[in-house]
């Protein structure tokens, strides 16, 4: 199913499925401190000159903190991982690892991620240290 309105999420929760799973409460963010565009792992990041694009940093913040927002207005606890110095990629929080609902064990558990890049590679003990502490 696809969440494209805050009633098809309502409408989720509340849904008698076959095999219910348990809906999630929050999502995890990365704060954009430093978030910056410092090198290319992919074509998006260079206009079309082939310079790196420039991170207006002030309204990364303003969205950041509107989607904080909204998550808030849909009753989603908003999780923060800290921006680290030197890893502006963070904030693409979804990468660096997967939560799911094990079944067996009736919670949930973490797989994380290996980074193909270098740069992104040195996240991973970030989130990890995260859900650790959880």
């Amino acid at each position: 199913m696809i969440l494209n309105t805050l009633e098809d999420y309502q409408k989720l929760k509340t849904a008698h499925l076959s095999h219910p799973l348990p809906l999630f409460d929050s999502v995890l963010m990365a704060a954009p401190d430093f978030f910056e565009v410092v090198y290319a792992i992919n074509p998006f990041m260079k206009d079309k000159e082939g310079r790196l694009n420039q991170v207006d940093k002030a309204k990364a913040q303003r969205e950041w903190n509107e989607l904080v927002s909204v998550f808030s207005k849909i009753n989603l606890k908003t999780k923060t991982v800290n921006g680290v110095s030197g890893l502006p990629d963070m904030v693409f929080s979804a990468n660096q690892s997967f939560p799911f609902w094990n079944p067996q064990t009736q919670r949930y558990e973490i797989v994380l991620s290996k980074m193909r890049s270098p740069q992104r590679a040195q996240e991973v003990p970030y989130f990890k240290q995260f859900w650790t502490e959880q």
